[in-house]
């Protein structure tokens, strides 16, 4: 029986609870594909989109990383941690009285909305000591959790948009009081972590606060609405491999369960949920390109371009730098991701292609 060909992106709305390689791990059980890579860790108290890049579509992974990130988080006030989020230990506190609550919502809230408020822009953010940033080889959790604190160097991120959605106050005579914690959307760049924008925001405003739930919603041009559940996966993989049993077929034999994990892939693919190369990298910019221009890249030629034909050559339309990072397309579609190199001494600018990935090896979208 001929093995089917899995490629494409998966959206995965991973659960609270587990880690982003478990997701990894379960799915390759479940569609019987060794290679996968996801983009954009999530921690496990974390909930949301996963984009899975499966076979050879990891090569997509390196590109996707870079996009920016969209996040829902709870802020807890009151209370910070040393995992800045609800999993850690406590390490410093603010007793809310029940006239302060009262106070900042009589007053609406005005510290709290200005601090939210001054959260966006370009700035420098040092990594968390449980996170997994690497220092000489060493993840930095598993120092954290040795009891060690070293040096992080900060870096540099941007906060596109911060949100206030709501803000939920309760004194001590209400249920569950007292209580100060608010909503927050907030889009990102690469690299940021949302449970040191909520340990921040708590130091700045004298309160302490950590991360109480956060869940991603948005990676570049995917919406956490695309995505599936693992269960849903999990449940239709169970269905599809009793179905077989009542056929008189044993699901724990290999080339049975193969069968299952080709007709869910194929299921997925139908529904369309397994999205294409071409719409995971539809966050960068398209320089379309001859089928002689393409084919000069495929076979490492040297390919440049003058200013005004990049100008008239991309959509929607950019203007040439160097590093200017594009999805090279030919007439059949996408065939790569590529970056532009200034030539020197050109007069007009010209612009030498350069490739980072090609792709049309295996979807064939360049006729022979």
């Amino acid at each position: 029986m001929a093995e089917t060909q899995k490629l494409g992106i998966l959206l995965v709305d991973k659960p609270c609870g587990l880690t982003s390689f478990g997701v990894v791990s379960r799915l390759r059980r479940l569609i019987g594909e060794k290679k996968i890579g996801h983009t954009g860790t999530l921690d496990p108290f974390a909930e949301g989109l996963l984009a899975i890049c499966v076979g050879k579509a990891t090569a997509a992974v390196q590109f996707m990383d870079t996009y920016d990130k969209t996040y829902q988080v709870r802020v807890l006030f009151g209370a910070a941690t040393d995992t800045m989020d609800l999993t850690g230990t406590l390490t410093g506190s603010h007793d809310f009285s029940s006239q302060e609550l009262s106070q900042l919502a009589a007053t609406g809230f005005i510290p709290l909305r200005q601090a939210v408020q001054d959260l966006t822009g370009e700035q420098l953010q040092v990594p968390p000591m449980y996170s997994a940033v690497k220092v000489e080889g060493q993840p930095l959790y598993a120092l954290a959790r040795a009891g060690q604190t070293i040096e992080r160097q900060p870096r540099p991120i941007v906060i596109h948009r911060a949100i206030l959605d709501g803000i939920d106050c309760r004194t001590k005579t209400e249920p569950g009081g007292p209580r100060l914690s608010c909503d927050l959307t907030l889009e990102v760049s690469k690299g940021t972590y949302i449970r040191v924008i909520a340990d921040e925001l708590g130091q700045k405003l004298g309160w302490f606060a950590h991360a109480e739930r956060l869940v991603r919603t948005r990676v570049g041009p995917f919406d956490l609405s695309q995505a599936v559940t693992l269960q849903a996966l999990e449940d239709r993989f169970d269905e599809l491999a009793e179905a077989l049993r009542q056929k008189g077929l044993d699901p724990s034999d290999r080339s049975t369960r193969r069968l299952v994990q080709d007709q869910l892939w194929q299921e997925l693919s139908e529904s369309g949920q397994v999205h294409s190369l071409t719409e995971a990298l539809s966050g960068f910019p398209i320089l379309r390109l001859s089928s002689d221009q393409v084919k000069k890249l495929v076979h490492g030629q040297q390919l440049t371009l003058d200013q005004a034909q990049i100008l008239t050559q991309s959509a929607p339309e950019v203007r040439p730098q160097n590093g200017l990072r594009l999805a090279l397309h030919g007439p059949d579609g996408l065939a790569g991701m590529g970056h532009l190199e200034t030539m020197p001494d050109g007069t007009p600018p010209h612009y030498r292609i350069v490739t980072e990935r090609i792709f049309i090896h295996h979807e064939h979208l360049l006729s022979e």
